[in-house]
């Protein structure tokens, strides 16, 4: 309120006091209200370090979003093993059902030309040269197969001393990792009986 429209009168000295006092009540009421805006400019600010101390994860849900990340690739590598002996087994499955096939067509054609065959010299002979053509025909495929199991073989102890050495480092990883915790732990203890005693 104006003081100055009060409805009793005052001399001149303390119409002059009344004033001043305004003048100084404005200037205060002018640096309360700098000084408002200032302080709500300064939370703000803070409100927004505040959120972006917030978006940071602590430590324990570091460690937490890594234990979940080791478990979700656990579970991707167990399922692609799943997977890669599932494709494997139907790969081998069906070569062996081809090679059946084939089995079954070569024995039937025997078998189709064994009657005839046998009716004269000349057929028991051409019989055993297209026999002895087949065996021949058999053993360079027996040859080629042993060859593709020896490879396979070789493969797979090389991937077997690969997937050993990846284990190790696994393991010198995690025990690496342990360590790290645990100096960390140490560190902040320290920290926090330094900041104790000051």
């Amino acid at each position: 309120e104006n003081l100055a429209a009060m409805p009793f009168e005052l001399d001149d000295n303390e119409e002059e006091k009344m004033a001043e006092i305004e003048s100084i009540y404005t200037d205060l009421q002018k640096k309360h209200n700098k000084v408002r805006k200032l302080l709500a400019k300064k939370n703000q600010k803070v409100s927004v370090v505040s959120r972006l101390i917030d978006d940071v994860p602590t430590r324990s849900e570091l460690i937490q979003y890594e234990r979940r990340f080791v478990e979700l690739y656990e579970q991707i590598a167990t399922k692609l093993e799943e997977n890669r002996r599932h494709v494997t087994t139907y790969n081998t499955l069906k070569k062996v059902y081809e090679l059946i096939q084939k089995e079954e067509s070569l024995l039937q054609s025997v078998n189709d030309s064994f009657v005839n065959a046998m009716k004269s010299q000349r057929g028991k002979e051409d019989f055993l040269s297209q026999f002895t053509g087949i065996v021949e025909s058999l053993k360079q495929n027996l040859a080629q197969m042993q060859g593709k199991r020896d490879a396979a073989a070789g493969e797979r102890d090389k991937k077997q001393a690969e997937y050993q050495s990846l284990v190790e480092k696994q393991r010198r990883y995690f025990k690496a990792v342990k360590e790290l915790q645990e100096a960390c732990e140490v560190n902040e203890a320290l920290v926090a009986e330094l900041e104790a005693r000051s």
